[in-house]
């Protein structure tokens, strides 16, 4: 007598009755069927080496965690010089001895420091869905970080001489 063969079918409903697990395409939790339920994306069990990483998710991920200590530095400073009411006079000293040019580019690599903590956290928690990303978006998210780097070179270079 032989015992009947599973379908991997079978063996999906199985697998989604005992455990319960999320959609790695939109994060729903899964019921006991063969697609999501909420996007619709169908299931299948495979065997895979472990959890990596996109190479996507890491372009627009690790030049953002490079600013994340900055930005932070920059959050912490920003609100202690507010407390003491001297953030403000500060800004017009800066923008009254600089180029309106070299002002602008001093306040956007001000704006993408302080974003950093909030957009690192997005981005970590957004890490399972990054392969539905277009590829223009990855890089305009990964671009600006590197950006903003190469700005604050170019600004700690030019303070030399």
């Amino acid at each position: 007598m032989t015992t009947p063969e599973r379908t991997t079918h079978d063996l999906l409903i199985s697998y989604l009755e005992q455990d319960t697990r999320c959609c790695p395409t939109c994060g729903y939790l899964l019921a006991p069927i063969d697609r999501c339920s909420e996007c619709g994306q169908p299931l299948a069990l495979t065997i895979q080496a472990g959890r990596t990483l996109p190479l996507p998710w890491l372009f627009a991920f690790v030049p953002w965690l490079a600013l994340l200590d900055s930005g932070i530095q920059a959050w912490i400073m920003g609100i202690e010089m507010l407390a003491n009411g001297i953030l403000f006079p500060a800004l017009g000293n800066v923008a009254r001895a600089m180029s309106s040019a070299w002002f602008m580019v001093l306040l956007y690599f001000t704006l993408v420091t302080l974003a950093a903590p909030i957009v690192t956290t997005i981005l970590w928690t957004k890490r399972r869905r990054v392969h539905l990303w277009s590829p223009r978006t990855v890089f305009f998210v990964g671009l600006s970080p590197i950006l903003a780097i190469g700005i604050s070179l170019l600004q700690t270079f030019l303070s030399l001489f």
